[in-house]
């Protein structure tokens, strides 16, 4: 049982670090505001997508990286493109934004 705790904490915090970036990726505070200010874009810029579907992947190159990608992620069973955004890490402003498939 103990055991069983334990594989199911670590798992938990592996899956958190995936979410938020390991140590050679943003903090969590960065993606927090990335996702926020991404969400907002995406709501205005493509309003056929919906944001409470899929998932978000935060990527840099570097925990000091100047421009964060938030990249969206379609459910497994949905067809169609998602939006990446490019952001300024600074001032969180959109650099650039498309949406693929």
């Amino acid at each position: 049982m103990i055991r069983l705790f334990v594989l199911c904490v670590a798992s938990t915090l592996a899956l958190s670090d995936a979410a938020y970036g390991s140590s050679t990726g943003p903090s969590p505070a960065v993606v927090e505001k990335a996702i926020g200010a991404a969400n907002r874009y995406v709501a205005k810029k493509y309003p056929e997508y919906d944001l409470s579907r899929g998932g978000v992947d935060v990527r840099s190159s570097s925990p000091d990286a100047k421009v964060i990608e938030v990249v969206y992620i379609l459910p497994p069973d949905f067809i169609g493109g998602a939006p990446t955004v490019s952001l300024d890490r600074k001032s969180m402003t959109v650099i650039k934004a498309t949406m693929g498939q």
